[in-house]
């Protein structure tokens, strides 16, 4: 695991690779992105990320850039863990289905709904049921690197491959060591011990808060909580 987690910068640069031929053909109104568990993840590195870069109100400004997606502010991002669509969402949204695994139920049946309304979602996979369903139906696919590894020790791929297909390639043009923050995680690790962590955030910063949860519940195994200012200051520090 260390090493996968070591490993996190070079995953940026071999996602947005792989997704180098996928084309976006049209703007959008808003982008859908589809997922459970780790694969979710990318998405809500997404939200969090036009958040943060689009800051203030702004009007639909999607436009095509060498036949990509350049998501403008007023573009939103929605995070869609569920069985079905929401019930708005139509061919003039971009739908993205995430399964790292490729068999994950809920998003396999996002991407069938998205085909039942005249949609053509993008999907990133490994492979297996998912990405058959793709092929099948000639909708875009990014075929991921068929590692055994979980999917939350594998967002560096699907973030590198997600915002590659929106255009966004230069964005991952980071110089992140991990080795660097290695020592600062250990200590965390060791403060927090195994007392049940409850994450507060910012409401940009609140995806990332359901981030660290996950990783929390999955990684180490272990409950946790978390929520988001400024309803939290109607709800738990009111009790």
């Amino acid at each position: 695991m260390r090493n996968q987690i070591l490993n996190f910068p070079l995953q940026l640069s071999k996602g947005a690779e792989i997704a180098r031929d996928i084309k976006i053909d049209k703007p959008y109104e808003k982008i859908i992105v589809c997922g459970m568990g780790g694969s979710i993840m990318p998405g809500m590195i997404l939200l969090t990320y036009k958040e943060h870069k689009n800051k203030g109100p702004a009007p639909y400004d999607a436009g095509l850039v060498g036949h990509r997606l350049m998501p403008g502010p007023g573009i939103p991002v929605i995070i869609n863990s569920n069985y079905d669509l929401p019930s708005d969402v139509d061919a003039d949204d971009l739908v993205i289905c995430i399964s790292w695994s490729g068999t994950t139920e809920e998003t396999i049946s996002s991407f069938e709904t998205a085909v039942k309304r005249g949609i053509k979602p993008i999907t990133i996979t490994k492979g297996s049921k998912l990405g058959q369903l793709a092929k099948d139906k000639g909708t875009p696919l990014i075929t991921l690197p068929d590692q055994s590894i979980v999917p939350r020790l594998s967002v560096g791929y699907v973030v590198g491959a997600l915002f590659a297909v929106l255009g966004l390639e230069k964005e991952l043009d980071i110089k992140l060591n991990s080795e660097n923050h290695e020592n600062a995680g250990k200590e965390l690790a060791d403060n927090i011990g195994s007392a049940t962590p409850l994450i507060y955030a910012s409401y940009s910063w609140r995806k990332l808060g359901a981030l660290w949860k996950a990783n929390f519940n999955e990684t180490a195994k272990t409950p946790a909580y978390w929520n988001y200012l400024p309803i939290l200051a109607h709800d738990e520090l009111a009790m």
